[in-house]
């Protein structure tokens, strides 16, 4: 893979080597918590793989590796990608402006992009101040412009341009320049539940200390703390149901199930052990509390996002559509996975009870209503003469489901919402990532994705950029005007008088440097 360069066991094919982006463990984990928690899956029926993310793996449990160097430096594509360029290349002519709000996009009579409409923060940049109150830069676009503003940016920036459903414009006061149905349409996410757990656990094997406040940055910073390399997250799951499973959960589910998962190698359900808690209460039991994160992978349940009205600061209508398939497909799956889950934490040794402000709200008298257990020795005992698995009656059921209506949320893996697709069948870009009903107009982030990945998103966020930026040199012929100009570079040290057209690679010599000046309107 291109874009990573990965320090972990499994099969060097199917991962990259010299990518900007590194993944390894980030020099620390906590190897007791994870071991406990590999073998209690095991215990609870799902097999341990050494790679979950080796591209075939699509049911166990594996150690995870994570967006951090060897030497524990957190990595993203801001570090990775952008700061290279403007920190080595003096000559490079990226500029980033950051604390500014795209309005909208700009069009001539033709439908073609011509540049951007786009408001600063004027609290950090207080000589906007002198512009008046809503004062829009407009930046000018020769050749294209380009959309990524995530699933939940995008449509908005389309819809304020003239790019969306008519009806939603309209009701906008936008007016329309492409009627484009998709926009907006088919929002995805990985979207679950935090349930959490009180340990056994020492207090330098989970994050609690930094996460809720115990430890300052600078006191961690001080003591060169290993911890702060980390995410907390050790160790992760991909997991399927078994045909028995299957048949209990009913038959909307299984003719789903059979149609869309039982012949196809990926998972229903996503976990992954926090070793940490990330949850709200402010008023914990001592000990340890860590976090299961529960979260489906290709969750049937649509949503939509739209604008409300043409300014950046009107509130877009958002509708996550969690939980709303007409089978309720979502729902039961959830409810599995939140079982099997609470299952494999009940078989770690380090399980000393749920956190019962995090779990459904069962009768105190039920069969699956939290424990708490505090002498690990009795515990151990305990687990090893065997644990049957929880018997759930159907208020219990009841009351999971319930817990999920009022506690189910994002994993911030949206996608989905300007999908590649014939624009027929409401997609909003073609194969090379153009906008319908336009010219000289891109997308390229998650929104174009028409379904979901059975992982989290930032490999598959980082794939779309690269594809994009080589669609986009191959279209432009960048990589032929760099190596022409380079030519009459090599001309011109010879002494040798190089032709007009090598000079930008075009015919056209170099640009006027009034078009590359930034327009200043006030609207």
């Amino acid at each position: 893979m291109h874009l990573e360069t990965y320090d972990g066991p499994g099969n060097s094919e199917v991962h990259g080597s010299s990518g900007p982006v590194h993944v390894s463990d980030g020099g620390f984990r906590s190897t007791n918590s994870q071991d406990d928690f590999i073998a209690a899956a095991r215990r609870a029926g799902i097999p341990e793989v050494q790679d979950l993310q080796d591209l075939k793996s699509f049911n166990g449990v594996s150690p995870w590796l994570r967006y951090v160097s060897p030497c524990g430096m957190r990595q993203d594509t801001a570090h990775t990608y952008l700061q290279p360029l403007l920190n080595e290349d003096l000559k490079c002519r990226l500029q980033v402006l950051v604390q500014h709000k795209i309005v909208r996009v700009l069009f001539d009579e033709g439908k073609r992009a011509t540049g951007v409409e786009i408001i600063r923060n004027v609290v950090l940049h207080p000589e906007s101040k002198i512009l008046g109150a809503g004062a829009r830069t407009v930046i000018r676009a020769r050749k294209l412009v380009v959309v990524s503003c995530g699933a939940c940016g995008t449509p908005v920036v389309l819809e304020r341009s003239g790019i969306g459903r008519a009806d939603i414009l309209h009701e906008a006061s936008v007016p329309l320049v492409a009627d484009v149905q998709g926009v907006g349409q088919n929002y995805q996410d990985h979207n679950g539940v935090f349930p959490a757990y009180k340990t056994f656990l020492p207090g330098n094997e989970t994050n609690n200390a930094l996460v809720r406040g115990g430890m300052s940055l600078e006191q961690a910073l001080a003591a060169k703390d290993p911890r702060l390399h980390w995410n907390t997250v050790d160790v992760a799951a991909k997991i399927r149901p078994t045909e028995y499973e299957v048949v209990g959960l009913g038959r909307p589910f299984r003719d789903l199930w059979e149609a869309n998962f039982q012949e196809k190698p990926k998972p229903l359900m996503l976990l992954a052990f926090i070793s940490a808690y990330v949850g709200a209460d402010e008023d914990l039991p001592n000990g340890e509390i860590i976090s299961i994160a529960s979260y489906s992978a290709y969750p049937f349940s649509r949503g939509s996002i739209h604008i409300s009205g043409p300014h950046v600061e009107d509130v877009p209508r958002f509708d996550t559509g969690y939980l709303s398939d007409p089978s309720g497909f979502d729902m039961k799956a959830h409810a599995w996975a939140y079982k099997k889950q609470r299952e494999i934490m009940r078989r770690t040794t380090m399980y000393r009870g749920e956190l019962a402000s995090s779990h459904p709200k069962f009768c105190p008298d039920s069969k699956a209503a939290c424990v708490d257990h505090n002498n690990p020795e009795v515990d151990v005992f305990i687990k090893a003469r065997g644990i049957r698995d929880i018997e759930y009656s159907e208020d219990d059921d009841q009351a999971i489901e319930q817990y999920l209506r009022d506690n189910l949320g994002t994993t911030w893996h949206s996608l989905g919402t300007a999908k590649m697709a014939p624009r027929e069948k409401d997609g909003v870009v073609d194969k090379d990532l153009n906008v319908y009903g336009v010219t000289g107009l891109k997308v390229i982030d998650l929104s174009i994705a028409p379904e979901n990945v059975g992982a989290n998103t930032n490999n598959t966020a980082i794939v779309i950029g690269e594809k994009g930026a080589d669609i986009i040199i191959k279209e432009l012929q960048l990589i032929e005007r760099k190596l022409a100009q380079q030519a009459a570079q090599s001309l011109s040290r010879g002494n040798v008088e190089s032709p007009t057209e090598s000079e930008n690679g075009d015919g056209r010599g170099a640009e006027p440097e009034a078009e590359q000046r930034t327009e200043i309107r006030t609207m």
